[in-house]
């Protein structure tokens, strides 16, 4: 049986993740603030409670890791929107602990137990490749983190270990709609050429996707309905 580790685990693309590792028979740590929202999940999930952005967090994790490790999944990450002209700079340095730095230490700390043929998955954004007012802190740490990635297929790569990246675009998560009502949604929904927000699910199946195939390292994939191929009209 393979094992997967997932952070952000307690809720959306995380938690869809989850459980489709699970379907694909995958033994799942599942890391959370929320470790207890994960046991409704059933067997073949082991809830880690930590906090990714301390380093005590991230050794709890590195030692509920007993055996070799074949998929990371880095989820977890927060998105505050500030325009430039009155962000803090605890917001930025919060977004990057959170978004960059935790991901990339964790990486570290878990890279000897990876399994040669596994892979390090980071979920990123779609907006690292195009921008929208006020997300300078979140779009800065998604880009960040994808060319750290690049680095780690390299050096990673070594072992026969994979690293990518997988960027959403608009996905029906809590994170998305934090602030927006249905209006907003429905407006953020026709941008695409697909009329329509992504789901969690869709995202998972990528991941698990991405996981499966032994040949496909250093690449930023993106799940977006087309949003960013160009202007629908």
């Amino acid at each position: 049986m393979k094992t997967a580790l997932v952070t952000g685990a307690s809720g959306g693309i995380g938690r869809a993740t989850v459980e489709a590792l699970l379907s694909r028979g995958h033994r799942v740590l599942a890391v959370s603030r929320q470790a207890r929202a994960l046991t409704a999940l059933g067997d073949g999930v082991v809830p880690v409670e930590a906090e990714l952005s301390t380093e005590d967090g991230r050794a709890r994790i590195a030692a509920a890791v007993s055996g070799p490790l074949d998929v990371l999944v880095h989820v977890a990450g927060v998105n505050p929107r500030e325009p430039l002209a009155s962000m803090r700079e605890d917001t930025l340095r919060t977004c990057f602990e959170v978004n960059f730095f935790a991901p990339i230490l964790l990486t570290q700390a878990l890279a000897p137990k990876l399994a040669a043929g596994g892979a390090v998955i980071f979920v990123t954004s779609t907006l690292s490749q195009r921008a929208a007012p006020g997300t300078l802190p979140y779009a800065a740490s998604k880009a960040a983190v994808e060319g750290a990635m690049r680095v780690l297929s390299l050096e990673l790569g070594e072992r026969g270990v994979r690293a990518l990246a997988i960027a959403p675009g608009l996905i029906d998560t809590a994170m998305m709609r934090e602030g927006r009502n249905e209006q907003d949604v429905a407006a953020l929904a026709a941008l695409s050429p697909l009329g329509r927000v992504g789901d969690a699910a869709e995202v998972a199946s990528l991941v698990v996707a991405a996981a499966e195939n032994r040949f496909l390292s250093g690449a930023v994939l993106t799940i977006d309905g087309a949003m960013t191929a160009g202007f629908p009209r």
